[in-house]
């Protein structure tokens, strides 16, 4: 019994790891996208009345593409979480109320780290859309600049 509750002893510290590097990843990302979202639609703001139509259309669409992403994760993860919930608060609600796994929290951890190898699926083509973005803003930027 012993070596058993050690090795669930660590197991969980293992777990709680994870799931602060993750909550810690996950705030970093909203704030670096959030940020990036902020400076290229004021970049945008400056250069729209002078810039090359074509380049600043497509780094719009770009954009939009990035920002259409990154709320589709935020949604996706909104809904599923919820859902998560709900249906973990129906099971729970079942149980007899001596059962032991009404103290049980830890597979919503599990559950949690689970959802995100989601992440790249969103994370990924946000990035990349967004980086295209800034580029041809960038130019038209410089365009402006130097003419």
């Amino acid at each position: 019994m012993g070596i058993m509750s050690d090795y669930i002893k660590n197991a969980e510290k293992y777990i709680q790891s994870i799931k602060e590097e993750f909550r810690l990843l996950n705030q970093y990302n909203k704030v670096i996208a959030t940020m990036g979202f902020a400076t290229f639609f004021a970049m945008a703001g400056f250069v729209k009345n002078d810039a090359n139509k074509t380049i600043f259309i497509w780094s719009i669409i770009f954009m939009s593409f990035a920002v259409t992403l990154f709320v589709a994760h935020e949604l996706f993860r909104m809904l599923y979480y919820s859902r998560y919930t709900s249906d973990k608060a129906s099971a729970i609600e079942k149980l007899p109320d001596g059962n032991p796994l009404k103290a049980v929290d830890a597979i919503r951890d599990v559950v949690l780290h689970r959802m995100e190898k989601w992440n790249k699926w969103f994370l990924y083509p946000s990035l990349v859309s967004g980086f295209v973005a800034v580029i041809l803003m960038f130019v038209n930027y410089f365009l402006i600049l130097i003419s």
